[in-house]
């Protein structure tokens, strides 16, 4: 009847070798993924901050672009003005009325739509890269997130302990099991055999 008890102790300690070492493997591997998780989340965070940045330094390239181009056709339309206004006392027009003045009036309005132009595609450049800056800060901040939750689900080490204890908790029930198994059918056959013994 002794062996009954060697049986279940033998199972109950394999099962609890099994058992620990699946749950270190478990956990390595669960504390792997999570790092790895936390990397690539922070890796995608640093790249979203740089696309962020290219495209702030992108638009302020443009719009600084855009004033001095704005400058030098204000400059340029000035410098036309004077050899029109230049042009016209030579041929001996009167300047205060009349087609001359027509003249300088839509040369200016021209020259004047055209640096409004200017204005307004240099404005839709820009808050196209600042939108696109906008949508990069959006994204850096969802991989920020994504990487603290990577980090909060690390396993750890208490864990692990807790997965060990469960299924050396689970084994030792087994061999029990085995044990009181084995017991019982034992004392079943050893009734039986005395029951045999006094017919």
């Amino acid at each position: 009847m002794g062996w009954e008890i060697w049986v279940g102790a033998a199972v109950a300690i394999a099962s609890a070798a099994v058992s620990t070492a699946t749950a270190i493997e478990g956990h390595a591997d669960a504390k792997q993924a999570a790092q790895n998780a936390e990397d690539n989340a922070r890796l995608q965070q640093q790249q979203m901050e740089y696309n962020q940045r290219m495209e702030e330094r992108e638009a302020a390239a443009i719009e600084a672009e855009g004033a001095e181009n704005a400058r030098r056709q204000r400059e340029a339309a000035e410098r036309a003005r004077s050899q029109r206004i230049a042009m016209l006392g030579k041929s001996g027009a009167a300047m205060s009325s009349g087609s001359p003045l027509a003249v300088l009036g839509s040369a200016a309005a021209d020259d004047e739509m055209a640096i409004m132009d200017n204005h307004y595609q240099t404005a839709r450049s820009v808050a196209a890269h600042r939108a696109k800056a906008t949508d990069y800060g959006y994204g850096a901040a969802v991989a920020r997130q994504n990487m603290f939750a990577a980090r909060a689900a690390r396993p750890s080490g208490t864990s692990l302990g807790l997965n060990i204890a469960g299924g050396t908790t689970g084994a030792v029930g087994q061999g029990i099991s085995i044990y009181s198994a084995l017991s019982s059918a034992n004392k079943s056959s050893a009734d039986k055999s005395s029951n045999n013994k006094k017919s």
